[in-house]
């Protein structure tokens, strides 16, 4: 994965390739679902510890109110 997020390659096992192409595509996208969240409290938890006072629910709120329904 590169500094913006981008996942930069995948590799199969051959072992996985047994599994059918739906469950392994289902897994994939387990695994990156995971991989975001992840990333995405690592986040939150790093501008917590540099903004005091940081409130994420309020700054998306804020950023909602912005420019809409941004999810």
């Amino acid at each position: 994965m590169n500094p913006e997020g981008r996942v930069l390659n995948v590799s199969f096992d051959p072992r996985a390739l047994r599994m059918g192409s739906q469950d392994l595509a289902e897994e994939v996208m387990a695994a990156l679902d995971l991989a975001g969240a992840d990333a995405q409290c690592r986040a939150d938890a790093l501008l917590r510890d540099a903004l005091p006072g940081y409130d994420l629910e309020q700054a998306a709120a804020d950023l909602q109110r912005v420019i809409g329904d941004w999810r």
